[in-house]
């Protein structure tokens, strides 16, 4: 490619502000805990534009670009839904999707994982993952989670279970056709976070009994359970280890703060209880967000000698720096990183 084509002028465009405006996001983001608008939403205009300016080039055509921009506002809204992220971190990452030039990243069928949407993800957590457990365990606390937590596992391989029943009732019932690997690992995993966020642990029964009776149902009258089987023990293992990594970010990134130092969106890192207005008790679970209102509360009991004078707090790992790595490594490989880096393990074990 000549440097006199427009296609790679627009490329290095597109390129150019998902790099400026992330690398700025990803500075707030460290220091200040937050994304502010301006950035994400330039960047979603200047990826508009380019994607308008590739159609008219010839490259990829408007369905592509329609579909590209609601696949990846589907993902964010949901991920942002379920508590996977903060609504800062799913406006960066429409606003990556946005901005990868379709010249680098082929669509392919909308259910690979090729498509800029899917791989951005794939690329973006791979790194978030492996720096976070690092972190993890260098703090010396990777495994806490493990203690007493073995009836919340059993839940969710009890979930999973129910779930993947449901989804293979559905496909064999509705669809008439069998679920793709990509399909069904997609909504066990997707669908037990929205179970878990939408249902209350009483209630969750009325939707995982009667998906467990189907799948053994399935499981006796039809083929293929034991690649079912496997689709649900690697969709369990990644609910296991989402809480893990939850679990060990909040005691790795915990840290104490004096009372009057403390702002508004500040995540609790463990129970607070506050002595109420007429007697009763205020009571604050972990990992929830202080509002204004809350800060102002807990500042005047702090003051008054009714409150503690530092609370615990939590910080999570920002994870607008990997979706911006994420996004210039799906627009390098055109794609994600699953290929090249399973053959760079097979390359190393010799």
């Amino acid at each position: 490619m000549s440097l006199g084509d427009p296609i790679l002028w627009v490329e290095l465009l597109m390129l150019s502000a998902l790099l400026t405006a992330g690398i700025c996001a990803a500075w707030t983001d460290l220091r200040f805990q937050r994304v502010p608008n301006p950035y994400t939403l330039g960047l979603l205009g200047i990826g508009v534009t380019g994607q308008a300016a590739m159609v008219g080039l010839g490259v990829g055509g408007w369905n592509q670009v329609a579909g590209i921009l609601l696949l990846g506002l589907a993902v964010a809204f949901l991920l942002t839904l379920t508590g996977v992220w903060s609504l800062g971190d799913g406006k960066m990452y429409w606003a990556a999707v946005a901005a990868l030039p379709p010249s680098l990243c082929p669509v392919g069928e909308w259910v690979s994982f090729e498509t800029p949407p899917a791989a951005l993800i794939v690329n973006a957590l791979l790194g978030y993952v492996a720096v976070l457990l690092a972190l993890v365990v260098w703090q010396q606390r990777q495994w806490t989670a493990l203690k007493g937590n073995r009836d919340r596992w059993l839940q969710a391989a009890a979930g999973v279970g129910g779930l993947l029943g449901l989804a293979l009732s559905f496909a064999h019932l509705v669809l008439n056709r069998p679920l793709s690997y990509l399909e069904a690992f997609g909504f066990l995993v997707v669908g037990y976070r929205l179970l878990e966020w939408g249902l209350e642990p009483a209630r969750r029964p009325v939707v995982v009994i009667p998906g467990l009776a189907a799948l053994a149902l399935l499981f006796l009258t039809t083929g293929g359970w034991r690649d079912y089987a496997l689709i649900w023990a690697a969709a369990w293992l990644v609910e296991l280890a989402f809480q893990q990594v939850r679990h060990g970010s909040r005691r790795a990134f915990g840290f104490d703060l004096p009372a009057g130092q403390v702002r508004a969106g500040a995540v609790l890192g463990r129970r607070l209880v506050l002595a109420g207005a007429e007697g009763g008790e205020v009571v604050w679970e972990s990992g929830e967000s202080l509002d204004q209102e809350r800060v102002n509360l807990l500042k005047e009991r702090a003051a008054s000698g009714a409150g503690p004078r530092t609370v615990a707090l939590t910080r999570a790992l920002p994870v607008v720096p990997f979706l911006v790595a994420g996004g210039l490594a799906t627009a390098a490989f055109g794609g994600h990183l699953a290929p090249p880096v399973r053959a760079l393990l097979v390359w190393i074990k010799g």
